[in-house]
């Protein structure tokens, strides 16, 4: 299926997985653990989206969790923090959404 923006911003785009395979996919390309969140995902327990770079939609940049309204985990390739811009971005998004910051992987 088409990718639909959540939230888009200059260079930077916000997206939901449609399926636990995108996590899969997501977890393989970026070097982390979101694979294992799929029973956490599939309940409704947390929430997890992908920042993308607009030039890049399917290319993997940034993982998002949230949970209970919370930011719990912002990470990119093998768990670092993404560059500020995106960091600034993702924190736009949040605030338009209502979402808090419980995480230091924001810095902004």
């Amino acid at each position: 299926p088409e990718r639909v923006a959540l939230f888009e911003k200059d260079r930077y785009v916000i997206i939901s997985p449609h399926t636990l395979a995108d996590l899969d996919y997501e977890s393989e390309q970026l070097h982390h653990c979101v694979r294992i969140y799929g029973n956490m995902v599939s309940s409704g327990y947390t929430k997890v989206y992908f920042l993308r770079e607009k030039a890049e939609m399917e290319k993997p940049y940034g993982t998002i969790e949230i949970r209970k309204g919370k930011l719990m985990q912002l990470k990119g390739k093998y768990n670092s923090k993404v560059n500020v811009k995106a960091q600034e971005f993702v924190l736009k998004w949040a605030n338009m959404m209502g979402i808090t910051i419980n995480s230091d992987d924001i810095a902004v």
